[in-house]
């Protein structure tokens, strides 16, 4: 919704802006035609000051709601007039031919603000609706993505904790299967080292019958060296000094 404020001049204006008056020189009265007020329409000829409204369509959702007009389109006069209440549109009326004549003179301010007010104040409830509308749409739709995304992450956390058990079962099973791999292999370790110590067993044993056979060999070796040195001696006594029985 904009606003514009245009200078005016009640006797220089665009066929638009004097269309939906017509003055009645007899009565000294002026009658309007409610059917033939354009969007651009006079307040006042004494405010020299026109409001015109602009507004072809809403503005789109993204566009902030004002609630209030800016400042800067409406001169101080016009404000003032904008914020008054709204008054009976005539005191008495009657129609002749499809048109409204007063039987008092009008007040043309009190007309132009009356329709200003109308015409400003539906497309504001529109916009307010709208809004509201629209962010009621995008809460339903944050709603659902965030249902969505919820059911999502059940399903996932369901399959994770599944393929957490299946993992869990599968290392299960092969720290089962390496106990019993090591069970087996120490078995054969502590079996080979009783075989093994039963073997070195043996070898001191042997060196200990293998030494005793050395000292007793050399025991004999001795003594029958030392007869053979006697029988030698005896052999060598003799030849130096032979004795014959005859």
């Amino acid at each position: 919704m904009e606003v514009l404020v245009a200078p005016y001049h009640p006797y220089e204006g665009s066929c638009d802006a004097t269309r939906g008056m017509k003055h009645n020189e007899a009565h000294g009265t002026s009658s309007i035609e409610i059917s033939s007020i354009p969007t651009s329409f006079i307040l006042s000829s004494t405010i020299e000051t026109t409001i015109i409204d602009t507004s072809t369509s809403l503005p789109p959702f993204s566009s902030p709601i004002t609630s209030t007009l800016p400042a800067s389109t409406i001169s101080p006069t016009s404000s003032n007039i904008m914020h008054q209440p709204i008054t009976s549109l005539f005191s008495s009326q009657s129609t002749k031919g499809g048109k409204i004549v007063p039987e008092d003179e009008p007040n043309d301010l009190d007309v132009m603000v009356s329709f200003a007010e109308t015409r400003l104040k539906l497309p504001l409830e529109q916009i307010e609706k709208q809004h509201d509308d629209h962010l009621k749409h995008h809460a339903r739709n944050f709603e659902y993505k965030v249902t969505k995304l919820h059911d999502v992450a059940k399903e996932r956390y369901v399959i994770f904790v599944e393929q957490v058990k299946k993992v869990e079962e599968s290392v299960n099973l092969k720290v089962v299967e390496l106990k019993l791999e090591m069970t087996k292999e120490v078995e054969k370790i502590e079996k080979n080292y009783s075989n093994l110590h039963g073997k070195v067993d043996v070898i001191p044993n042997a060196i200990t019958m293998l030494v005793e056979y050395h000292n007793s060999f050399s025991t004999k070796l001795d003594a029958k060296t030392y007869r053979e040195s006697k029988a030698f001696e005896k052999l060598e006594e003799f030849c130096d000094h032979p004795k014959f029985p005859f």
